[in-house]
């Protein structure tokens, strides 16, 4: 299956994530590397069956920033980000649909507690998206009902805020922004046109995957389409 990994929001360990799949069996799965060897075992981030498909995971990393951005060095946070497709027999998508990997976009996020010294203390645990264990839910969310190809970046060193990018069912590209603590930058997700403002982009038909990476106080989205990239 397929495999993504990134650095640790904190720049302490990275995560390493995959897709398992057994017989009609899927499963996305998180092992965390510390400063000189994995801690803890490997974590379930998300379990598919025959008629539930998860796929095309993506990870980037977080941290947690005081009211001035500035790095509290309390966890080396990682998001994870992956497509969960329904293939059972009241499936609302078409066959050509699934055929194509949409699905639903969904979202976790895991924090490794640090010392005050910055060693992992344990394993990543399941954060919410406030990116705090314990927090209002620490359940996975979903962003979008449809889309496919997700990607995800943050920037790690300035205000910790991350992206998850995405196609949807029509090929326009689209993209949720949360700051460190989970807070939605834009109030909905938009398809994106090359404007500034995720609202209200109009329509973007890419024929391939979208990428995204961070130049350290920006981000950077990319795609192509019919006429170039």
């Amino acid at each position: 299956g397929q495999a993504s990994m990134a650095a640790g929001g904190a720049g302490v360990g990275y995560g390493v994530t995959w897709q398992e799949i057994s017989g009609s069996n899927s499963a996305i799965n998180l092992r965390y590397i510390g400063l000189s060897a994995p801690i803890g075992g490997v974590v379930n981030v998300a379990t598919g069956n025959a008629d539930l498909a998860v796929h095309d995971v993506a990870t980037s990393g977080y941290t947690d920033v005081d009211g001035t951005f500035k790095p509290l060095g309390n966890i080396d946070g990682l998001n994870v980000a992956w497509i969960a497709t329904d293939t059972s027999a009241t499936t609302t998508l078409t066959p050509a649909q699934i055929n194509a990997g949409l699905g639903t976009v969904m979202l976790q996020r895991y924090a490794v507690p640090l010392s005050n010294v910055g060693d992992p203390l344990g394993p990543p645990v399941a954060a919410g998206l406030d990116g705090a264990v314990g927090g209002a839910s620490d359940a996975p969310v979903t962003l979008a009902a449809i889309g496919r190809n997700v990607v995800t970046a943050s920037e790690e060193h300035l205000s910790g805020d991350s992206i998850v990018a995405w196609l949807d069912e029509n090929n326009a590209v689209h993209a949720n922004l949360f700051t460190a603590n989970g807070t939605p930058i834009t109030t909905a997700s938009g398809a994106i046109a090359g404007g500034v403002n995720l609202d209200n982009l109009g329509t973007a038909a890419a024929t391939g995957k979208v990428e995204v990476i961070s130049d350290g106080a920006s981000f950077i989205l990319a795609w192509a389409t019919a006429n170039g990239v």
